[in-house]
């Protein structure tokens, strides 16, 4: 296999890595764990730990540098651990306060 042909495979592996819950008890279980204040803290860990960010909730991401890459990874572990998201998620939803209100509405329907 060429170089590029396997770097191009393990970008659309990562790309595509998303694993959602498709059991409706998981489901359920998912809707009624995560609240405002735990999708805060969880999209907060999750990004302090990829750059330096504030409290404030409405601020973009962007502001604080995270780049593209960041926004891949980001949006895998959204789709791994609360509901699955476009990948478009990020960018049409680029504060913490904007995600997390659409991650509640995600999962409570």
């Amino acid at each position: 296999m060429e170089y590029l042909e396997m770097i191009t495979n393990l970008y659309d592996q990562f790309l595509e890595r998303q694993q959602p819950a498709t059991n409706p008890v998981d489901k359920q279980r998912s809707a009624s764990t995560w609240t405002c204040d735990r999708l805060q803290q969880y999209l907060t860990k999750k990004l302090k730990s990829m750059v330096t960010i504030t409290d404030d909730l409405s601020r973009s991401i962007f502001d604080f540098g995270v780049n593209s890459l960041q926004v891949m990874q980001l949006r895998n572990a959204i789709c791994q651990d609360i509901c699955p998201v476009p990948k478009s998620f990020i960018y049409e939803y680029s504060s913490i306060g904007q995600m997390i209100e659409a991650l509640i509405n995600r999962v409570s329907s």
